[in-house]
């Protein structure tokens, strides 16, 4: 249950969590390293699932006089399980100078295959990420992070609702002023791509962060 909510916050609070079982997990890979601070991961990954599960919004029997049949849709989440198979095929790329620069790019693809044959609510088919972290002085770093991930889809009223892609692009700075002392600022959503990471939740616009930070 609490790997549940930090996966999806906007769970109903008296949910009844079933027992989840994998069977089969392979799991094979290989790793290149071409040239000198240059590696290349590469892996397969299949999963046959007992009971897993997948977020759906709420529903609720009406109990108003003027519409006591009808159904009740909220913002939270409920849970429903199918027995399912996952393929995941991925590539990973990281190239590190040490105490300079990290650049790490990351691609998969995601094949599910539910017993009920409904689609994989909420799970994209294609997710790829790019992160990168870059020290200009001893002082001063930057950062970038950009993430991808193929429309989803969301079950809502027995209806199948396409979800746009995400794109996602956060960029960030700190200035270390001494070993104590540090100044941050962060560019979160620089696209102010309107994605719903759950059906319903729209993620806000392009925002930003500044602050400082002290340690001792």
């Amino acid at each position: 249950l609490n790997s549940m909510f930090a996966e999806n916050p906007y769970l109903f609070t008296d949910l009844r969590v079933e027992d989840t079982y994998t069977p089969l997990n392979f799991y094979g890979g290989v790793k290149l390293k071409p040239f000198n601070n240059l590696l290349i991961d590469g892996f397969i990954n299949y999963k046959i699932i007992d009971n897993q599960y997948f977020f759906v919004n709420k529903e609720y029997m009406a109990t108003t006089v003027t519409a006591p049949d009808s159904i009740i849709f909220t913002n939270r989440f409920n849970v429903i399980y199918s027995g399912a198979n996952l393929l995941k095929i991925g590539v990973r790329a990281n190239y590190n100078i040490s105490n300079f620069m990290n650049f790490e790019i990351m691609g998969a693809y995601n094949s599910w295959t539910l017993a009920t044959g409904d689609p994989a609510w909420n799970k994209p088919k294609f997710e790829a990420s790019m992160n990168t972290d870059l020290k200009i002085t001893n002082n001063l770093s930057v950062a970038a992070n950009v993430f991808f991930e193929s429309e989803r889809y969301a079950r809502f009223n027995d209806k199948t609702m396409r979800m746009k892609p995400i794109v996602d692009i956060n960029l960030s700075a700190a200035y270390s002023y001494s070993n104590w002392f540090t100044l941050f600022a962060k560019v979160n959503n620089l696209l102010n791509s309107n994605y719903q990471q759950y059906y319903g939740y729209e993620v806000q616009g392009i925002n930003a962060l500044a602050g400082v930070a002290f340690s001792w």
